[in-house]
């Protein structure tokens, strides 16, 4: 009750690959070598319904070892109560996707989702340097 159709795939998914312990090393070292980092963005990745799993699997790390899981959690849990409705539900009974995670960042954590980019880059260079 707590996921999909609420929260946004970026966020869903982040939370899946954080609580399975995943750590995407092989795609951030493709991501970080060679050029400049520049993985697709979170807020493009919520308006596309899409989900980057090496960026979102940083995003999620980052946000859990910045602020710890509880406060991850309970910013996963916070989609349900975002508009439309907390069914998320269209005027066609269509499912509509939340666009709620820069609102819910800056509610539970106090940054925006441009900073929550540069928390997922941060993490996929420090990963690569320290990995």
């Amino acid at each position: 009750r707590f996921t999909r159709p609420c929260t946004t795939r970026w966020v869903a998914e982040a939370a899946a690959t954080w609580l399975s312990g995943e750590r995407r090393m092989d795609e951030w070292r493709q991501m970080a070598t060679p050029g400049p980092l520049d993985p697709p963005s979170l807020k493009s990745m919520e308006e596309n319904d899409e989900a980057d799993y090496p960026t979102v699997n940083a995003a999620g790390l980052a946000l859990v070892e910045t602020y710890g899981g509880d406060k991850f959690l309970d910013f996963y849990q916070n989609f349900k109560d975002l508009e439309p409705s907390p069914e998320c539900r269209g005027t066609a009974r269509r499912t509509e996707r939340a666009f709620g995670s820069d609102q819910l960042l800056r509610r539970h954590f106090g940054i925006d989702i441009e900073m929550a980019d540069e928390m997922a880059k941060e993490y996929i260079r420090a990963a690569v340097e320290g990995g």
